[in-house]
């Protein structure tokens, strides 16, 4: 069966296309009579998968820490990894190890693929029972694993250059991560800075960063600087709904390009940006203006709580007034300015010149 299964195995790899490594995956799992077989790849701390077949578990480009994974884990350090009961097995206790034995297997191996001295991924056997003893696939599996080395490091995803989304909006930031990666484009997302921070330190193929205007409370250019510092040739964009000056300023100030905020916009302009191609300007969008926004005294006292960086909390005690009343303030002042965030008030109100007027007011916040 091993040469049949190498056999089959070097006649697809022949065919180098985009489906090679999945009817490789199939390959494998119907050879060994597996639930599930998963390819993945190596970089620094994390792991890939690229492609996978037989019962659902991660999917493909599902990115996580080495850590979480006992399989990866110790493939990623040289050695194979096989068990005939999970459950027996003291250290199988990491993370994605819950989600195996959760999702219904039992027994498998992991054998690490090789290019040079260096592991550069794995192939990964999970079966639902021990009708097979694991220990029997891995001289199979060893052979298999030399074979794809080479053609895994040119898979799709070895690669790929991956867009992080920043936002404090978690819907809007997960909603353009899921658009991109509908047309194949991995993505991640970042809700504050300590996560676009900590995901920035463990990636070293990032193509393009998006961001709101304002995000974790300050302009976005402030944060593009730590990019531009880590990432000199990475592309940078501005994502807003707004097309006034200010906006078009900032982007521009960042050397970066503002994106349409409709869901084709963004997918075609990203495209062109990883492509090389510099996206069509885009059309311009009336803004409200000053006069048409008026806001009480209140709210402008509690505007400028949010410019300070104030919670709830020490905006209703500076302000002598209490917790709620500080939240209908917020409510009004969202709906007045057609904003759904703290940090969307703040840059609609920049935008419009009324946080000055309300500093002005209110100096002694």
């Amino acid at each position: 069966m091993a040469v049949q299964l190498l056999a089959r195995l070097a006649e697809i790899i022949a065919r180098d296309d985009e489906d090679a490594l999945w009817a490789t995956a199939e390959a494998v799992r119907s050879a060994e009579q597996a639930d599930r077989v998963s390819l993945a790849l190596f970089s620094e701390k994390r792991f890939t998968i690229v492609a996978h077949a037989g019962r659902g578990l991660l999917g493909r480009d599902a990115t996580l820490l080495l850590a979480t994974s006992t399989h990866f884990t110790t493939a990623a350090a040289g050695r194979a990894y096989v068990t005939d009961d999970f459950d027996r097995q003291p250290e199988f206790t990491r993370p994605v190890d819950q989600l195996v034995v959760n999702s219904g297997f039992r027994s498998g191996c992991s054998v690490p693929m090789w290019v040079g001295d260096t592991p550069v991924g794995a192939l990964s056997v999970s079966c639902a029972d021990d009708r097979v003893p694991a220990a029997d696939r891995l001289s199979r599996l060893e052979g298999v694993a030399a074979m794809l080395a080479a053609h895994l490091r040119r898979a799709p995803g070895r690669d790929r250059s991956w867009v992080v989304v920043c936002s404090e909006r978690a819907l809007l930031a997960h909603g353009v991560a899921r658009l991109l990666e509908a047309d194949g484009i991995g993505a991640r997302v970042a809700t504050s800075r300590d996560e676009t921070a900590a995901l920035l330190a463990g990636e070293d193929d990032v193509s393009l960063v998006i961001s709101e205007p304002y995000f974790a409370g300050r302009p976005a250019d402030h944060l593009m600087q730590q990019v531009r510092r880590r990432y000199p040739a990475v592309q940078l964009a501005v994502l807003s709904e707004y097309r006034d000056d200010e906006v078009r300023a900032q982007a521009a100030a960042m050397g970066g390009f503002l994106l349409g905020a409709r869901p084709h916009d963004v997918r075609t302009q990203v495209r062109d940006l990883l492509a090389g191609r510099r996206p069509p300007a885009d059309p311009v969008l009336p803004s409200a203006s000053a006069a048409a926004v008026h806001l009480t005294r209140r709210e402008k006292d509690v505007l400028v709580a949010l410019d300070r960086g104030l919670s709830v909390r020490l905006a209703a005690r500076a302000l002598g007034i209490s917790d709620a009343t500080v939240k209908g303030y917020l409510r009004s002042l969202f709906e007045k300015l057609g904003v759904h965030s703290r940090t969307e008030a703040l840059h609609r109100a920049r935008m419009l010149g009324l946080l000055d007027s309300a500093i002005a007011v209110r100096a002694d916040l």
